[in-house]
């Protein structure tokens, strides 16, 4: 507290105190041994906070006290327009009191809604600000995010979801500097902070395209073409889920704190908002063909991803992939029978399924990652991810080249897909065909290069913009599909017991 007085006045005072104690004005109300540590610790605090001000001891210590001062509260009003502006586009948030720029503190105080009795919390809002202590924290946070995406159906809400792991089918390091010692099976036994971080960010990656091909699946479910189909995406959605789960469990596990908050992270960021990792995993699935699309091309470069992190000198990471990987072949599965009895059906034009073609073939490209990419030579010199034939291919790895190597192998695998198809399109209509591994894409040596399907060069930019959005699905395929799907012919019947 802080006593003003006038000097006369107390001078006056007939004051108790001890006897080494100042009789002058103002120590002389000072009844006790003075708090030497906080004078010497004020003093310091006033010089650290002078110092922070521009021009140094240019100036005096007031004027820089004053400069300091004016620094702060310039930087604390930025950084609440801030927070009240992401506050402010949050569903559910109702912001109180006076907006930035008003006289006010740097300061808010959320307040939350009333706990659910089932997990304590009670929107995504909640979710937001939480923090987790463990794995069954986080499995709270799950509930919500299901909740607050609107998974209420009880095929999902039943499924068992669990860490599932596999035994170690090779117990050595398989590759890299590492090559030929036992796998790691903590993170403590990683011995570089940098393979640590790199295997950190693999994890948390492979979990945000899990979480996201739920949130881009769900509106799905509200239309599916019988019940067959239903039951097909209810059983990928789950086990995506689990897959989510999984890399989560790893990441709250493992990896500390940090890996916490990741794990937290991955369940707060929203395809429709554009917030995931990877571009593939923002994009719009609008319909059942895009659905079938997405899980032919989008999930099997999942498939490639998932066996690349098989061979991981991170024990836990590689025994997490075999039950994922044999959960992810029905999710290709699906994607292949479900074009497949499109084309046989005959009612689809192949000219929109064509643009579908288009639109996630070119991006499952990108998927792949960067030409000549760092992250993907160190990932293997560190023996974290190899390459997809690692237990198969004799050559030595193109170190520098490793994403291209993958890219190519998948492409060649879709060509023979398509190649398959085509067996199943009518004489009179023009075959399917992937696209120029050039076209459209936005990572990588080709990105931002204007191609077309084919690999023609245009060098006008508006005419390849204009030619991107005629090959890819348009408002008109989407209209035109609407009115099919109105019918029940337009895909190959299939019947509940045919599934696996």
């Amino acid at each position: 507290g802080v006593l003003w007085g006038r000097r006369e006045l107390i001078e006056k005072l007939d004051a108790p105190k001890l006897h080494p104690a100042e009789d002058a004005a103002p120590e002389r109300l000072e009844t006790g041994t003075l708090s030497h540590e906080g004078i010497v610790g004020a003093g310091a605090a006033v010089d650290f906070l002078a110092s922070l001000a521009e021009g140094g001891r240019a100036y005096p210590r007031r004027d820089r006290l004053l400069r300091t001062s004016e620094e702060l509260h310039a930087r604390g009003d930025a950084l609440l327009d801030q927070l009240w502006r992401g506050l402010g586009v949050m569903t559910g948030v109702t912001r109180y009191g006076p907006p930035p720029g008003s006289p006010r503190t740097p300061t808010v105080s959320p307040h939350g809604s009333p706990p659910t009795p089932n997990n304590g919390l009670s929107s995504g809002v909640d979710m937001a600000l939480a923090k987790i202590g463990n794995f069954d924290d986080w499995i709270d946070l799950f509930k919500v995010w299901q909740t607050d995406i609107g998974l209420e159906a009880k095929e999902l809400k039943d499924y068992k979801f669990e860490v599932k792991l596999g035994e170690l089918e090779v117990p050595e390091i398989e590759f890299g500097h590492y090559a030929g010692q036992r796998k790691w099976p903590t993170v403590m036994h990683i011995p570089d902070q940098r393979i640590r971080d790199a295997l950190q960010t693999l994890i948390v990656v492979q979990g945000d395209t899990e979480f996201a091909s739920v949130e881009q699946q769900r509106a799905l479910l509200q239309n599916a073409p019988s019940d067959y189909d239903l039951l097909s995406i209810y059983r990928i959605m789950a086990e995506e889920m689990r897959h989510g789960w999984q890399m989560s469990y790893l990441l709250v596990t493992h990896f500390g704190d940090e890996g916490k908050r990741e794990a937290e992270k991955l369940l707060q960021r929203r395809a429709d908002e554009h917030q995931r990792l990877l571009g593939s995993f923002n994009e719009a699935v609008e319909n059942w063909l895009d659905f079938f699309a997405y899980t032919q091309f989008i999930d099997r470069d999942g498939k490639y991803q998932l066996q690349m992190l098989s061979t991981s000198g991170f024990a836990p990471l590689s025994r997490s992939m075999k039950p994922m990987l044999k959960e992810e072949s029905y999710h290709l599965g699906t994607g292949n029978s479900g074009l497949l009895r499109v084309i046989k059906a005959g009612r689809i034009p192949g000219d929109i399924t064509q643009r579908y073609l288009n639109k996630w073939v070119s991006t499952a490209f990108d998927l792949f990652g960067a030409d000549q990419s760092s992250s993907a030579h160190w990932a293997y010199v560190w023996g974290l991810k190899g390459r997809f034939d690692e237990r198969t291919n004799a050559q030595p790895a193109d170190q520098h080249r490793l994403n291209e190597a993958a890219r190519e192998l998948y492409r060649q695998e879709v060509q023979g897909l398509i190649d398959r198809l085509n067996q199943y399109v009518p004489d009179d209509q023009p075959r399917l065909m992937i696209p120029d591994i050039r076209f459209n894409r936005r990572i990588g040596e080709h990105k931002g290069k204007m191609f077309t399907t084919s690999g023609e060069p245009i060098d006008d930019r508006a005419k390849y913009l204009a030619y991107v959005a005629s090959v890819t699905p348009t408002a008109e395929d989407r209209a035109r599909l609407h009115d099919i799907f109105k019918e029940s012919d337009w895909i190959q019947a299939r019947k509940v017991g045919d599934l696996n």
